[in-house]
């Protein structure tokens, strides 16, 4: 059955990486339950080795369809991992007591919860402290390691999947926005600012392309979902952030582009920017395909902060409207 399933996956045109994890982790489990089913069996032991076998062909009738549910896949393993705790023999079970032990203690923060597993009276301090002694209380052992490892797998559960499901916001919140800015270039006929999004979708690639950081992919998360954020979420900002900051620019509220001539004289000027930027009047168009693609490259962290200004600078006039309107209002009183 597992040769069958092994060679269907692999007959396919594509394979996602992150089955490829999920196929090792398969095959290991399985390796693991033939290993021990070679081994004399209690009654007890044979109904654990059939529960992690229907774990097992759960996760692969997951896999088998589209979508695949790598989410359930693991979770499906997870308790096959937990299962297995019952069938290993005493020198594999102290070995992997110390594995958990190191895991829980490098990925678990909670006080509480690690004064509760790893303290002087911790379970697995307890079931280690057992199964050196002899090799006594080995039941005991067993269910305190096991819901140990149960604790640790369902933190990593619930932190994959929260990071999996923001991911994916991102990913539907960038093809919304792709979607109404294209209604409203259609609706509007802006067909000034479309070229400046272009530029700005090239800013984000060029982001991506010479990036130092490695891409947010988990090893074994839905790889679409990863690879679009990269290749279409962060792009899409960056063709928004070009727009929106030529918007911010034309409506001259924080920063000004001034045409000046040959000889330095200022062809127009706004003194309401907070911010101007005097350019030749022959290259003002090669200053905003700049100010498009620097846009687009730091799209997220410089939208942040114009629209942090603009909020500032409306606030300003707000404070600067309550104050005259103050003022009028006493003069009235006077006379």
């Amino acid at each position: 059955m597992s040769e069958n399933f092994i060679g269907e996956m692999l007959k396919r045109k594509f394979l996602a990486p992150s089955k490829e994890s999920l196929l090792e982790k398969i095959m290991g489990h399985e390796e693991a339950i033939s290993r021990y089913e070679k081994k004399g069996m209690d009654e007890n032991q044979k109904h654990i080795l059939h529960i992690c076998r229907d774990y097992i062909q759960s996760a692969k009738e997951c896999m088998r369809g589209f979508p695949s549910h790598p989410h359930l896949v693991w979770n499906l393993l997870h308790r096959v991992d937990e299962h297995l705790i019952f069938l290993m023999p005493h020198d594999e079970l102290y070995a992997r007591a110390i594995d958990v032990r190191t895991t829980f203690d490098l990925t678990i923060t909670e006080k509480k919860v690690r004064e509760d597993v790893l303290g002087e009276k911790g379970k697995l301090t307890v079931a280690i402290k057992d199964m050196k002694e002899n090799g006594q209380n080995i039941e005991r052992a067993q269910y305190l390691i096991r819901d140990a490892l149960q604790y640790l797998n369902e933190n990593v559960d619930t932190n994959y999947w929260i990071l999996s499901m923001n991911t994916l916001t991102s990913v539907c919140s960038a093809a919304l926005l792709g979607i109404f800015m294209l209604i409203y270039f259609w609706v509007y006929s802006q067909y000034e600012l479309i070229p400046y999004a272009i530029l700005g979708f090239l800013g984000a690639f060029l982001s991506n392309l010479i990036t130092t950081e490695n891409f947010l992919f988990v090893r074994g998360g839905p790889f679409w979902r990863y690879l679009l954020y990269h290749l279409m979420a962060r792009p899409i900002l960056g063709g928004f952030s070009a727009t929106f900051i030529f918007w911010i620019e034309k409506s001259k509220w924080v920063f000004s582009i001034n045409p000046v001539t040959a000889d330095g004289k200022m062809v127009s000027s706004v003194q309401s920017a907070i911010i101007n930027i005097n350019v030749n009047q022959n290259a003002i168009a090669y200053a905003y395909i700049v100010l498009a693609v620097v846009s687009g490259f730091a799209g997220e962290k410089l939208l942040r902060n114009m629209i942090d200004k603009v909020l500032k600078k409306l606030e300003e006039r707000a404070e600067k409207t309550k104050e005259a309107k103050a003022d009028t209002a006493k003069i009235k009183e006077t006379t």
